[in-house]
């Protein structure tokens, strides 16, 4: 779509620029253009290329209907891969995506969903008990770590003990350098796989 007459406006400082305001401030830097240029606006992100935002939920529903062979969702999600692997169901398209989607939705069904329900109640009581008597509640935090736990446990197979808490401290790692400012800018630059041997990340 790149350099295509009919795209929306958009900002018109640096590639660089747009990037870095994306990472540091995402919901004030949609709602700022959203406000300057409308309800459909074109961002170009440095390593990113041209990206067409919506925010009318009528478009949005249009993407969801599009022809799949056209409108590829893993191509737009590759940066992912740096974390969730190339063969996730995330990142793949077309028959890839399907199969991929196939597997793991067979998992999914009976007695393993049982696994998940009570792996789901038991985490989430655990969590709760910490919050005796706190008059604030950090409900992201919690529910990250609510989520964590079932994947070690009810995809996994993991129960607590010193692997259990090994895996969580790395999974923890993790989630947190993907979720600084920085890490849109630093796995573009820098895959993560250079990294992967190292206790200290870039960012």
């Amino acid at each position: 779509m790149h350099g295509h007459p009919e795209l929306p406006p958009g900002p018109s400082y640096s590639p660089a620029n747009q990037l870095l305001r994306y990472s540091f401030r995402p919901l004030e830097f949609l709602q700022e253009c959203a406000a300057r240029f409308g309800e459909t606006f074109t961002l170009r992100l440095a390593g990113f290329g041209t990206l067409v935002q919506l925010t009318r939920p009528e478009d949005v529903r249009d993407v969801f209907k599009g022809d799949p062979k056209i409108l590829h969702a893993g191509e737009g999600n590759a940066l992912l891969s740096s974390v969730v692997g190339a063969s996730s169901v995330l990142v793949l398209d077309e028959k890839p995506h399907l199969r991929q989607r196939k597997a793991l939705l067979s998992s999914l069904k009976g007695d393993r969903m049982r696994t998940f329900f009570d792996a789901m109640q038991n985490e989430a009581l655990a969590i709760a008990d910490h919050w005796s008597g706190a008059r604030f509640v950090r409900a992201d935090k919690a529910m990250q770590a609510i989520t964590l736990r079932v994947i070690l446990r009810a995809s996994l197979g993991l129960q607590p003990g010193p692997e259990f808490d090994r895996m969580q401290n790395t999974m923890s790692r993790l989630l947190m350098h993907v979720r600084h400012p920085l890490a849109l800018v630093m796995l573009n630059l820098f895959p993560l796989d250079r990294y992967e041997n190292s206790r200290v990340l870039p960012f």
